[in-house]
């Protein structure tokens, strides 16, 4: 099982990148490891806590820290038993490190044959993150915590205890981030400067120097993400993605197409939004795996029979006689009380040959991430464009020219008020619908296969 006192990860069969290694063995009291989705950086955090399990050995403690519970156990948990410890074989017995550990599901604690012990917690329940003093302490998928600072400070105000201390943590960029502030700007005073110079370091790693992704993932993932997302989730920087202009992706040579004009032979897909000045409804055909958007309703003072009589007296027997199928999407609040989808389907059913589909979620996606999923539409990493708008839907251009975040703190939610001090944004809220049910950003990553060997292969998210 060991070799000269480590663990004999050969064994795995997995060959690190340069940088992945070098990571692994990395002793600076704080270290990050940021990638991109693909780049390896789960495996390479529980191989850490195991090294630094060894270099602390018998009656030290250790915590390991996943978003939520059910991240715990659905990655971390499954990486670290699964593709570590159960292929690390003792020789004399046969039996692998998880069978000589004792694992206790109820404490949520794992003791290593060694004498080290490792706790597992969850930044959902912070409370249950106190405890005895500590050698390390490591958080997984870091970014995805929203109060990740105060986590951290938490944390690393318990390492006291110990022959090896070390805060350690990974994560894919989400902007200019808790993780970010940590390990990448330093304080400006001279003296702490220099000390967190000495005491920080941030490892960058990228999708495409994982040798165990394939091409065509990384093809797939280019083509879904725009250009500035890329730069992100495929490479592992940190961007200032969303503190700006909302749809900072919007062209209107690219953008704004005459072509992008009515259909016959395609469906329609339509989406609502219920304020009620304006109500706002959005008209879109999929041509060729690119989003048409045709048309657009904005009515002052309205309701849903209104809109919905204006949608027939445009593309019903009186006007365009569509004769195909219609998808109905938009807010998810209307469908609490009464439930405004059952009226539109009581307006639209008898008006219309074709079937109706329901394609309305359980809850709206952030503001943060349907914008990656339409930034990356409007144009992706390698410059294609599969969003056109017709020139005539005036309400949605103007949305998507000058709408922003909110400026206040770390917000993701854009701003609903333009600078003129009109509202704005409920027509791109639309077609926001539309296109996190259609074109999710990360539709590439969730297409990986979720054999155990074969996430082996891609050394982890």
């Amino acid at each position: 099982m060991t070799q000269r006192g480590n663990l004999d990860f050969g064994q795995l069969g997995v060959q690190f990148t340069e940088k992945q290694s070098e990571w692994v063995r990395d002793l600076t009291p704080a270290v990050a490891i940021i990638g991109g989705f693909g780049s390896g950086k789960t495996l390479p955090f529980c191989i850490k806590a195991l090294t630094l399990s060894l270099l602390n050995g018998k009656g030290y403690r250790g915590i390991l820290v996943s978003p939520t519970h059910e991240m715990f156990s659905r990655t971390l948990l499954p990486t670290l038993r699964d593709d570590i410890m159960t292929n690390i074989i003792e020789q004399k017995t046969g039996k692998s490190l998880w069978d000589l550990s004792k694992y206790h599901p109820s404490k949520k604690e794992l003791v290593l044959p060694w004498g080290f012990t490792y706790y597992f917690g969850s930044a959902d329940r912070p409370d249950k993150l106190r405890g005895p003093n500590l050698a390390v302490a490591g958080v997984d998928e870091a970014t995805l915590i929203k109060d990740f600072g105060r986590i951290a400070i938490s944390l690393e105000s318990r390492l006291r205890k110990g022959k090896v201390f070390q805060f350690f943590c990974n994560g894919t960029p989400e902007g200019l981030d808790a993780v970010y502030e940590k390990f990448c700007v330093a304080p400006r005073e001279p003296e702490r400067r220099k000390k967190w110079h000495e005491t920080h370091k941030l490892t960058r790693i990228s999708t495409i120097d994982n040798p165990g992704v394939p091409k065509q993932f990384v093809d797939q993932l280019l083509l879904t993400l725009s250009e500035e997302q890329a730069k992100a989730y495929v490479y592992g920087e940190h961007v200032d993605i969303g503190r700006g202009l909302a749809y900072y992706n919007f062209n209107d040579e690219k953008n704004v197409r005459r072509e992008a004009v009515y259909s016959p032979t395609l469906d329609l897909h339509i989406s609502f939004d219920f304020n009620i000045t304006p109500m706002s409804c959005s008209v879109s055909q999929i041509r060729g795996g690119v989003l048409v958007t045709i048309d657009e309703i904005s009515l002052n003072n309205s309701n849903t029979p209104e809109i919905c009589r204006e949608f027939i007296r445009r593309y019903a027997r009186q006007g365009k006689a569509h004769q195909r199928d219609l998808y109905i999407y938009g807010d998810a609040s209307a469908k609490v009380g009464i439930n405004q989808y059952d009226e539109i389907e009581d307006w639209l059913g008898p008006a219309f040959p074709g079937t109706l589909y329901r394609r309305v979620p359980s809850a709206n996606p952030k503001h943060s991430t349907r914008l990656k999923s339409v930034n990356g539409l409007l144009q992706n990493a390698v410059g294609q464009v599969q969003w056109i708008i017709n020139p005539a839907c005036s309400v949605l251009i103007r949305d998507l020219k000058t709408q922003r975040m909110d400026p206040g703190g770390l917000s993701k939610d854009k701003k609903q008020v333009a600078s003129d001090g009109k509202t704005i944004g409920h027509m791109s809220d639309t077609t926001d619908y539309i296109i996190e049910q259609l074109f999710p950003y990360k539709w590439s990553a969730q297409k990986r296969p979720s054999d155990r060997s074969e996430m082996l292969n891609y050394l982890h998210d």
